[in-house]
């Protein structure tokens, strides 16, 4: 009975990680999805059982074996940024005077490691780390770079881009994975990443101090630095990533509040 219900419990567990991870949802979001799950199975497995002793044992497991393992490949190709970019982050929190000094180490297919007022650095693989360090402005006949998800999006979130076009012009959204997202503004290659979306602490904490050794910083909405207190809850509240000498940090932080 103990094999036999292996694989219900690893399905669950996974579909589980994947709306925590993944989707940035809550812990009731996910608990819905195992529920769902447990009772998809409750259902279904009367019916298999039906169709079983019309058809036999065979048919039935080839059937649902090879459905099964489409619907697992399958499932990658929905969220392709995340196929290829697989992220394990680690990070040190010292609370001095109820300020965090954040020391970031973001393993991917590269290395970023940084903290507040230490520097940051991104190594590619076999090559020594070479210090990066925000833009305060796209490059002349650049477009202003946002990094943004369209898949974890929000009302709030479409309603600031659109502000921040009508305020600073035509924009170019960027999308990677997670933390990377840090990551990809601590190194120059984009201008913004505002996230008026749900994330996670573990998605965010490590590259928040990649991006401060750059030369950013994390704000809450009304503009006070962005801190991870014991609390019962691991989600996020609403962020804005920028560069710290950004002249349209203001403009942002306006646009936020709307």
């Amino acid at each position: 009975m103990f094999v036999a219900g292996l694989p219900l419990t690893i399905m669950t567990l996974t579909l589980s990680l994947h709306v925590l991870n993944e989707m940035g949802r809550s812990y009731f979001d996910a608990g819905l999805v195992a529920t769902a799950t447990a009772l998809g199975f409750a259902v279904g497995s009367p019916l298999l059982g039906r169709m079983m002793d019309r058809h036999g044992l065979r048919p039935v497991v080839v059937i649902c074996g090879t459905l099964s393992t489409i619907a697992w490949v399958l499932l990658p190709l929905e969220y392709p940024l995340y196929h290829d970019r697989f992220e394990v982050n680690q990070v040190f929190l010292e609370y001095w005077l109820s300020h965090p000094v954040t020391y970031g180490l973001n393993p991917s297919p590269w290395l970023f490691r940084g903290g507040a007022g230490l520097g940051a650095w991104r190594a590619d693989a076999g090559q020594a780390p070479q210090p990066i360090r925000v833009r305060t402005a796209p490059p002349a006949g650049e477009a202003f770079t946002v990094v943004a998800s369209r898949r974890h999006s929000s009302p709030e979130q479409e309603r600031l881009l659109a502000g921040l076009a009508d305020s600073l012009g035509e924009l170019a959204l960027a999308s990677v994975g997670s933390s990377l997202k840090f990551c990809l503004l601590a190194e120059g290659a984009a201008d913004c990443y505002p996230r008026l979306a749900p994330t996670s602490q573990w998605d965010t904490a490590a590259a928040q101090g990649v991006l401060e050794g750059a030369g950013g910083e994390v704000l809450d909405i009304e503009g006070q630095v962005f801190t991870y207190p014991a609390r019962e809850s691991l989600l996020n509240t609403f962020f804005l990533a920028l560069p710290a000498q950004a002249a349209w940090r203001e403009t942002l932080l306006r646009l936020a509040k709307v």
